[in-house]
């Protein structure tokens, strides 16, 4: 019995959490979002941006930060076991660093990689 009663006040509540998030539609999530951070002029006035975080891979955790630069720049650094492995691209040229797999000298990046 217990268990019934357990599974409707689960159900119950599931409900309302999606009856509630069906009410707002992404237009005013987005508009909520950017009125939040200053507004859309100022979301398309960026000329940079920089993330810093955590990157995880399975039972790991790198310490990372991207850096991107309008039009088409990007440079991304992460943290393995001491060692930094970078990729960048500086907007006609994608080239990277990794230790593990080229040395420590920065190398262009293989087509492939490159693309993505």
């Amino acid at each position: 019995m217990k268990n019934i009663a357990l599974a409707i006040c689960v159900s119950l509540l599931t409900l309302t959490t999606v009856a509630a998030q069906a009410s707002m539609d992404v237009n005013a999530i987005l508009k909520s979002y950017f009125d939040n951070i200053g507004g859309v002029d100022n979301w398309r006035s960026l000329k940079s941006m920089k993330m810093q975080g955590t990157m995880t891979m399975g039972p790991m955790e790198f310490p990372g930060t991207i850096i991107q630069q309008a039009p088409n720049k990007q440079h991304t650094t992460v943290n393995v076991q001491g060692q930094k492995i970078v990729q960048a691209y500086d907007g006609s040229v994608a080239w990277w660093i990794n230790p593990f797999m080229s040395g420590t000298d920065p190398q262009i990046m293989p087509d492939e990689m490159a693309e993505e």
